[in-house]
């Protein structure tokens, strides 16, 4: 999901705690900074979420909540800029998996002998 441009704003922590309430509602989420304003009456889980993490780094809940990847992607519309380099949490942002990858040949059973006899055998006493 790292979604920084070369001409990304960079935000203070101190920044985005200024931006906390209805109507005006930043989260941090991967060290990026998303403006959740015009999300709040769409988000499933409700208005309320929200606005408990707005202005705040809202990694670990969001991470917690096990959002798909289509939440990933309806939260990059919203995207406004990074955290400055001097305040970032941890690492960066996880890398979004595309079809292709999980579709490729890295990963398939077959590549695996052992894997794919055992499935095989399984199947066939099943």
């Amino acid at each position: 999901m790292p979604l920084k441009e070369a001409s990304a704003r960079e935000f203070t922590r101190e920044e985005v705690m200024q931006h906390g309430f209805p109507g005006d509602l930043w989260i941090i989420v991967h060290n990026q900074v998303f403006n959740v304003s015009e999300f709040c009456e769409e988000h499933p889980g409700g208005f309320e979420i929200l606005l408990e993490f707005g202005g705040m780094d809202a990694t670990d809940a969001f991470e917690n909540k096990g959002h798909s990847r289509h939440a990933y992607s309806i939260l990059t519309k919203f995207y406004i800029g990074e955290v400055v380099a001097s305040q970032r949490i941890g690492d960066e942002p996880p890398q979004m998996i595309s079809n292709e990858v999980v579709d490729s040949s890295l990963l398939k059973l077959t590549n695996f002998p052992f894997r794919a006899s055992t499935c095989t055998l399984r199947r066939a006493n099943g």
